[in-house]
């Protein structure tokens, strides 16, 4: 169904009452500024339709109008629409005529030469040979003629065969109907197919004798009624893998015409929508569908007046419907709440053994994480740079500088340098430097529609089209790219049956991606299985990028292996090579705690040697978006094959998707490489992924190279928020009290939101002690400056429990609370758990006594949590702790058969 013209409508809270109406709906929200994928108005239907499998918009002269199918009762409901109050009135319904329905679902509305006509589908079970076989049948229903007509999706000729139907919409004068594809035995048939394209065309019309009278239909579906179906295309469904060879459907289909540009909107399983290409299926975007229950029938979506309405079955005879904004506010993003950090980098330079004189300078570069007015995903905290100089010599040099890369002021990179003049110093073996920084990350992401981006060269007054002899050799040897994407041409014709766009800079990106990704391999360096080199052709693990493209130019793919620095210049190369700017990124990223807060026990997480991919510059409108085209490590190292197709979910993750809010971007461009690289080519030579770990965001470099190591660096994160002394108080009216502070850096964060969950610890006997039990979420949403919230206890039994209490989308902000819930004539009291478990002596040198009723473990972790000392049998009242263990604090955790105790002891 395609509108082209939008009508736009106030929604009001109000509530229509109408006589005899057959739906109703509620309206619960008003327009505002929402990004795409948020809901801006809610309804709900009467339970007056049982059995809703499908709804279609009519939108032309004949009026406008909602189609909504209830199924095995047959009947089509018309409903009216009221273009000032935006609600939706059910005037009548009609009875499909001559339609036994078994399993019936969705629906196309369609204008045809001979009137007004509905699309639907039914999926039956039948008996052949005292087997049970089921087929997809696609019916065709003229409402003025009252005809209904269908054909047989099994035959071959739709290539659908058993596998399930679902969704059905058209879009000029084809059908589209998706199909799960899961029981094709090719992996190459699961990804590539799931929606058929079926042409239906009424530019020529047959008249039919029916029932005594002439009718009209398209000739394409008279033709495929006689079993000659004109099938335009196979294209791709989701594709998404849920297990095995099983992979997500597409359950439901609709069209959008914007502009001039044709799209498709389909569901991926039962928890997304994306947004495909009309022509090829292509996956662009995707955003979480919206949803109010927990285990909700989802089974149709339609299009209309710029806004995506997705159905929702609550429960039978239930039904909610999304009004979902997909046109407005194209440039709003999605931004989630920002997680704050200090991160902590360290660089290590040391002298070779035999070096005397001359050492001449020794530089510590530190690149900053960009700041919030340069990429939305992150910022920097203000004047919260620290640098201390480890190495204990009175006399050297910290600048703050910067570089604005490719001569633009608006991606400016902010760096540390810290100098040693090494000569002062003869005796000295070891420079080491510490560089503290605060800032925040989030999930951020645009929602990129393909025909609004256009190549024009990059910003204006830079220079991003410029070649980098030591990234991307784009004149280095003419050719090797122009073979590159003639190859790229070639992949993208072969897959989707087009001529490739290589003007539109989402279509060349994203063609690039698909190619790079099923054409190349990541490495596996445990394996033996390196980044591709050649030192003696000046062919690093990580540059030059025209070399890394000249590897896919066979179908040997032994060789075809690069990482993601190698990808970053490849990339960025191949684009720039056609016109389009792309910069090469430097990042770090946050590796989760395995246990814990990053609260005072805990308080350090380990930082990744980070990511390399690209910005990819789309045109003035959308500006610079991330791209990450980096391949992946083969299933049992089959370095020596093709790497297997990629479904459409997965090429949607790295195309322009959402940025995670553990990724830091530290550089950007090239200007650091060659201090990187170049100093250190002979070191790398007999380790060649030791040049490639040297931090694009962090090293060392030298005035005289060859007298010194390789530089050793590593970057820590910290939290800076954190939350202390819950106190939970329960009344006589069972009535919880719970109470908290925040210490730390709260004031830069005061979007800041906390929740409340409440987890009952595992008995003895269950499979999950000593664990904890998630009973559910006592309160979110609780306002930065709320440290107190109570809540009814009444409906717990007894047990041990905790509330924990963590920043939204940051549980490493966060602590817990355990106590005893005790059921006394139906309240609840609470006990403190240090009653009954008692460790001594503290401090103590090596010898602890455990006094306490049934225990049954005693564990002992050190100030990072990492188990030190356990015992589980034998006698746990005496534990003689180990003369290797280091003087400090250390963590008791005592098991009983009902709970756990936590002590904190000092040894010395």
């Amino acid at each position: 169904m395609e509108t082209k013209n939008r009508l736009k409508f106030s929604c009001s809270l109000t509530i229509l009452f109408l006589t005899g109406a057959c739906m109703l709906f509620v309206c619960s929200h008003t327009f505002g500024q929402k990004h795409i994928g948020q809901v801006v108005g809610t309804y709900e239907m009467s339970p007056a339709i049982e059995d809703i499998v499908g709804m279609d918009f009519q939108d032309n002269d004949g009026g406008r109008f909602l189609y909504v199918f209830e199924g095995k009762s047959g009947k089509l409901h018309k409903c009216a629409i009221d273009e000032e109050s935006g609600n939706f009135t059910c005037q009548d319904y009609i009875i499909i005529e001559g339609a036994e329905l078994s399993n019936p679902r969705g629906l196309a509305y369609a204008r045809e030469n001979s009137g007004d006509v509905v699309y639907f589908m039914d999926y039956v079970s039948f008996q052949q040979n005292g087997t049970t076989l089921k087929k997809g049948l696609l019916y065709r229903y003229d409402i003025s003629a009252h005809d209904l007509s269908h054909v047989d999706l099994n035959t071959a000729a739709y290539e659908i065969g058993t596998n399930p139907v679902f969704g059905v919409t058209k879009q000029g004068g084809n059908l589209y109907v998706s199909y799960n594809p899961s029981s094709f035995l090719s992996h190459t048939m699961r990804v590539r197919r799931g929606i058929t394209v079926i042409s239906v065309r009424d530019d020529k019309s047959v008249a039919v004798e029916k029932n005594g009278k002439s009718i009209l239909r398209p000739y394409e579906w008279e033709e495929a009624l006689a079993g000659r179906p004109v099938i335009k295309k196979q294209i791709a469904g989701p594709g998404k893998a849920v297990s095995g060879s099983e992979v997500e459907p597409c359950r439901a289909l609709t069209s959008m015409t914007t502009g001039e540009t044709d799209y498709l909107w389909g569901t991926v399983g039962n928890d997304h929508i994306y947004l495909l290409d009309g022509e090829t299926g292509r996956g662009i975007f995707f955003f979480e569908r919206p949803k109010s229950a927990t285990n909700p029938v989802f089974d149709f979506i339609a299009f209309w007046n710029g806004y995506l309405w997705v159905a929702e079955k609550i429960s039978q005879g239930r039904c909610v419907m999304y009004q979902v904004n997909v046109l407005d506010n194209l440039l709003l993003p999605y931004t989630g709440p920002k997680c704050f950090r200090e991160m902590r980098m360290q660089i290590t330079s040391t002298v070779n053994q035999q070096v005397t004189a001359p050492r001449g300078f020794v530089y510590h570069t530190f690149c900053h994480p960009y700041s919030s007015d340069i990429t939305g995903n992150q910022g920097v905290i203000p004047n919260s740079v620290r640098v201390n100089d480890l190495t204990g010599v009175p006399d050297f040099t910290v600048e703050h500088l910067y570089l604005d890369p490719a001569g633009d002021s608006c991606t400016r990179q902010y760096y540390t340098l810290v100098s040693y003049l090494a000569d002062q110093y003869p005796d000295i073996r070891q420079y080491k430097t510490e560089f503290f920084i605060k800032f925040w990350t989030r999930e951020y992401r645009h929602f990129i529609y393909p025909h609004l981006t256009v190549k024009d060269g990059g910003p204006e007054g830079t220079y991003y089209l410029d070649d980098d002899e030591i990234i991307y050799g784009i004149n280095a040897v003419p050719g090797i790219y122009d073979d590159f994407i003639t190859r790229v041409k070639e992949a993208i014709r072969d897959e989707y049956g087009i001529e490739p766009d290589m003007n539109n800079p989402y279509w060349a990106s994203r063609s690039i991606l698909e190619y790079v990704k099923e054409n190349y391999h990541y490495p596996n360096d445990d394996a033996g299985y390196w980044a591709t080199y050649d030192f003696t052709k000046g062919h690093y693990n990580s540059h030059p990028g025209n070399l890394k493209a000249a590897l896919s130019a066979d179908d040997y793919f032994d060789d075809n292996i690069i990482a993601c620095s190698g990808t970053g210049a490849m990339v960025g190369g191949a684009l720039r090579f056609i016109g389009i700017p792309s910069i090469w990124l430097g990042t770090s990223k946050e590796v989760s705690l395995s246990s814990g807060y990053l609260g005072s026990a805990h308080n350090e997480a380990e930082v990744s040697n980070g990511h390399r991919y690209n910005k990819v510059w789309l045109g003035e409108f959308y500006g610079w978006q991330d791209l990450d085209a980096t391949p992946a490590v083969p299933a049992d190292n089959a370095f020596n094959i093709k790497p297997k197709e990629l479904s459409q979910w997965d090429i949607m993750q790295g195309t322009f998707s959402k940025v995670s809010p553990k990724r830091l971007i530290h550089n950007l461009q090239s200007e650091f490489w060659d201090k990187m690289h170049v100093p250190f080519r002979g070191t790398c030579e007999k380790n060649v992924n030791t040049c490639g770990s040297v931090r694009y965001n962090l090293l060392g470099s030298y005035t005289n190279p060859v007298q010194f190591n390789l530089s050793g660096q590593f970057m820590r994160i910290r939290g800076i928020q954190y939350i202390e002394n819950i106190n939970v108080d329960i009344s006589t009216e069972s009535l919880a009290t719970i109470s908290w502070q925040k210490t730390g850096d709260w004031e830069p964060d005061t979007a800041a939101r906390f929740t409340l969950v409440l987890e009952k610890q595992c008995s003895y006997n269950e499979s999950c002690f000593p664990g904890y039990e998630r009973m559910g979420v006592l309160a979110t949403d609780i306002p930065y400056d709320q440290e107190v919230f109570t809540t009814d206890m009444s409906s717990y039994e007894e047990g041990y429990y905790r509330i924990i209490i963590s920043k939204v989308n940051d549980p490493f902000t966060g602590n817990e609370k355990t106590f005893l819930l005790e059921h006394t004539l139906g309240t609840f009291q609470e006990k403190e758990t240090d009653e009954h478990v008692e460790v001594y002596p503290n401090p103590t040198t090596g010898q602890l006594f455990i006094a306490g009723k049934n225990i049954i473990k005693v564990e002992i972790c050190d100030c990072t949590g990492r188990a030190v000392y356990c015992k589980n049998n034998g006698d746990l009242s005496n534990i003689l702790l180990g003369r290797e263990m280091n003087k400090g604090l250390y963590i008791v955790k005592v098991y009983t058969t009902k709970e756990i105790s936590v002590r904190r002891i000092i040894l010395h």
